[in-house]
């Protein structure tokens, strides 16, 4: 491995490379390459398992590499890198921007592997360095010790877009921080939260019904206009991450029709009926499920719930929340999956539904009328 940069920087602030709260047995053995280590459940039980990203980087290489086999390679910064092997799949490609928690690929066997695990190794100036995960030294002796992944991810701000001012209103989700106030967009815009260019964050971004247009607020503070639809009265933004790119597609959801409106990487349109969509419905697009992309989903704010279309094509419906809610899904856990939660007006209260099914309500705005969640990774 080359090195990246001069002397190594800080150690990041490296977490275990699988999802939160998941026990993983580890080792290092005389055969394996230094300071490498191997993490596993016994058996097959973690094949297919999600690798994720033990904190944010560029992904530098992901594909075949040798005793390796399938490898992600990704750059920290400050001369750090680190490496997820024998990986069965890839779920992202290089020059692709992550964040801490984000998936890298499949746990597998391919390469010089003698049954399902992930290998992992933390480098420092092209030098393989001793791993420390989760603020734990890992042991180098032989014997097998088993570590609890403290990779909860990146949490999603709470935000309100308050259209009347076109205002974003940021807070975190634990209220340590102030809450911050952004101008962008204009009166009578929807907020389109959506993660767009090569940054470990989203963008503040708005669609403008009036000119069938996305306005993207970028990293550098410059406005990006993107026209996208034709002019349908009612269209409203569906922004996700629906096919094998870096960033999130453009799309709207037109309820005269039940239909979303996907906009590719290559320019075209892909029109996705959603079954037994009605007038009235909104987006509520999230990541439901273990698939490399979002999930087309629906809020019926006349019955309080959530209708998500699985990649299987069946569409279930789950209850959560009020008649009148705007549905506000996110990353509120720090796991791999989004969090139900809906954004109550008449309480200017969100609230989030939790891992183990109970409700959190969060207070948040002063219920200024017109006010509409607009979640995102904000810092």
């Amino acid at each position: 491995m080359a090195a990246s940069g001069t002397a190594a920087g800080p150690r990041p602030d490296f977490r275990a490379p699988w999802p939160c709260g998941q026990v993983r047995d580890y080792f290092h053995h005389s055969s394996e390459v230094a300071n490498a280590i191997d993490f596993n459940v016994a058996g097959s039980a973690d094949l297919g398992t999600p690798a994720l990203a033990s904190a944010a980087g560029t992904v530098v290489s992901a594909g075949s590499n040798g005793g390796y086999g399938n490898e992600v390679v990704l750059d920290h910064g400050g001369g750090w890198r680190s490496r997820v092997a024998h990986l069965s799949a890839f779920s992202v490609r290089a020059g692709q921007a992550v964040a801490r928690g984000q998936e890298l690929g499949k746990v597998g066997s391919t390469g010089n592997s003698s049954g399902p695990h992930l290998h992992y190794e933390q480098i420092a100036d092209g030098v393989r360095a001793a791993i420390m995960v989760d603020g734990v030294a890992m042991r180098y002796d032989g014997r097998t010790y088993k570590h609890t992944s403290n990779n909860c991810g990146t949490r999603s701000n709470l935000a309100l877009y308050r259209s009347s001012e076109a205002m974003f209103f940021i807070r975190k989700l634990d209220g340590t921080n102030p809450p911050m106030g952004v101008s962008f967009g204009q009166q009578d815009d929807l907020p389109a939260v959506g993660h767009y260019e090569n940054s470990n964050f989203d963008n503040l971004a708005v669609y403008r019904q009036s000119d069938s247009a996305f306005h993207i607020r970028k990293a550098n503070g410059d406005p990006l206009r993107i026209g996208f639809g034709d002019g349908t009265k009612g269209d409203l933004p569906a922004p996700g991450h629906y096919e094998n790119s870096k960033y999130d597609n453009l799309a709207v959801f037109r309820p005269s029709t039940g239909t979303f409106l996907i906009r590719k990487g290559d320019g075209s349109t892909m029109p996705v009926p959603f079954p037994d969509a009605k007038e009235g419905d909104v987006p509520a697009i999230g990541h439901y499920e273990n698939s490399n992309f979002d999930n087309l989903a629906v809020y019926r704010r006349s019955e309080g719930a959530f209708y998500i279309r699985w990649a299987s094509g069946k569409v279930d419906k789950i209850p959560f929340g009020n008649p009148g809610d705007y549905p506000a899904p996110g990353y509120y856990e720090g796991g791999p999956y989004t969090n139900l939660a809906v954004y109550r007006p008449s309480t200017s209260t969100f609230h989030i539904r939790k891992a183990d099914l109970s409700d959190l309500p969060v207070i948040f705005g002063d219920g200024s009328k017109g006010d509409r969640p607009a979640i995102g990774k904000f810092q």
